[in-house]
């Protein structure tokens, strides 16, 4: 175990005792027993296509160092990129490799999930065994760093966001010995998981694991409320699908349905899903600067977090997540990530199979296209078989490794997933603070400007802490 690694373990540990704001509770309520196939897990503070309207209230210098495994390669944006398929990077592999076992850690077993025929076939072309770790979708973060303080470090593990807490027990990716520099891979996911010059977790640009946020809804309550489908609208006229035609449609479900008690418009998995669509967000890593950055103080911030509460107000939203009133009819739309749209997924599936289950984008006039979380895969310090994990990511997460056509429930699902796969504006900013959202919801919309106000150096202190630990990195 790295020098770097105890002092980046000890920082976070400090760091979450001290401020007890969890970075790990990301969604209103839920049972983790109940996730979906393929779900993510904590939602600490990330991403991509940052606004120019942030407020960088803190900052920290980065200092490099190098303390790889095996020799790193580089990431070099200047140098003309290969574009290999899947096979062509397969049949590259050391013959050295085979026979060997890659150990993957992730909240599920993979091999039970929409992966499992993927994986298979990995196995089969490339002689390497998978070998699953199930870790506790609660104490992911805590049992990985102690396998690797252990020794007992596994090869690969997914991550759900690029804060501290999710990507302090990681080696920079290049470390491997793998070429990392050809188009499959997405180098935007590359850029938001780099920290003082190393990436620490990938994607592809095509990957069949990440997970956009689309907006499901109940066809049954559409259907006895006698309204439009929003699939039809969007596919006629995506300028048509917009926030002022999703909270109207809201508004129109409540009253078709005479106000009664425990009727909402919309259900969000997480609260300020309308603050991220409008580009608002508490804190993010600003890939572009290298460093964390405050939102506290953005009009988008305060904005999204006041039409928030005021549809909360007016029954349109209801405050707390509620999927079982969503599938009983009594909302309208769900707001959440791919899982639903999943064949084999156990969500929704009692709608799946009467065709009950609708799915559209999110609205066409949002700033960004939402993530439900930041899906990447990254290599543990100590990992004994990092050489392999590259090969592992390029052959599972390839979507040719896929029938898509039957990894989604229906023509309008695969339609509308590829859709927001094609934005060019992916965003996930963090806008989760326990204390914050709860204040927020306690004080109104009328309140919003005071209390963001109120949190500023709370935020800031998160921020000068992520960028603090960021230092620590290798």
């Amino acid at each position: 175990m790295s020098k770097k690694f105890c002092f980046r373990a000890i920082a976070l540990m400090i760091f979450v005792c001290l401020l007890v704001l969890p970075f790990s509770a990301c969604k209103d309520s839920g049972n983790m027993s109940s996730e979906p196939v393929g779900t993510a897990e904590s939602d600490a503070g990330t991403e991509s296509n940052m606004p120019q309207t942030s407020s960088d209230t803190a900052s920290g210098e980065s200092q490099s160092s190098s303390a790889s495994q095996l020799p790193p390669t580089t990431i070099d944006d200047s140098k003309p990129k290969t574009s290999l398929s899947r096979d062509e990077v397969i049949a590259k592999m050391p013959a050295s490799l085979r026979g060997t076992t890659i150990k993957y850690m992730y909240w599920w077993n993979p091999k039970e999930q929409m992966e499992k025929d993927a994986i298979a076939a990995f196995e089969k072309a490339t002689g390497i065994k998978v070998e699953p770790i199930v870790a506790s979708y609660e104490e992911f973060t805590t049992q990985l760093a102690s396998k690797v303080a252990s020794g007992d470090s596994p090869d690969i593990v997914r991550l759900l966001g690029n804060s501290t807490e999710r990507t302090s027990a990681l080696q920079p990716i290049t470390n491997s010995g793998f070429d990392f520099n050809d188009t499959a891979w997405d180098s935007q996911v590359m850029k938001d998981y780099t920290f003082n010059g190393n990436c620490y977790a990938v994607n592809l640009k095509n990957s069949a694991i990440m997970d956009y946020a689309v907006i499901y809804y109940n066809k049954n309550a559409l259907k006895n409320a006698e309204m439009e489908d929003p699939y039809t609208i969007w596919e006629k006229n995506p300028s048509e699908w917009t926030w002022s035609k999703f909270w109207a449609m809201c508004d129109e479900f409540l009253k078709a349905n005479n106000n009664r008690s425990g009727y909402y418009g919309a259900t969000f998995e997480y609260t300020e899903a309308y603050v991220r669509a409008l580009g608002g967000y508490g804190f993010t890593y600003d890939s572009s600067k290298g460093k964390f950055v405050s939102g506290i103080s953005n009009k988008a911030t305060e904005v999204g977090w006041q039409r928030t509460l005021d549809a909360m107000n007016k029954k349109w939203l209801v405050s707390s997540h509620d999927v079982t009133a969503f599938d009983n009819g009594k909302i309208l739309f769900f707001w959440s990530g791919p899982f639903s749209a999943r064949t084999a997924d156990n969500r929704q599936q009692a709608l799946k199979k009467t065709n009950a289950l609708g799915i559209v984008p999110i609205p066409t006039d949002s700033k960004n296209q939402t993530l439900y979380e930041y899906t990447a895969f990254g290599i543990p310090e100590g990992a004994k078989n990092a050489a392999a994990a590259p090969y592992y990511l390029r052959y599972v997460l390839d979507q040719s490794s896929y029938d898509m056509n039957k990894v989604w429930y229906s023509a309008e699902a695969k339609t509308v997933m590829d859709y927001a796969a094609s934005s060019d504006n992916i965003w996930y900013g963090n806008s989760y603070i326990p204390s914050l959202e709860s204040t927020l919801k306690s004080g109104g919309s009328a309140q919003v400007q005071s209390v963001l106000a109120s949190f500023k150096n709370v935020v800031d202190s998160i921020v000068k802490d992520e960028n603090k630990r960021i230092t620590y990195y290798d």
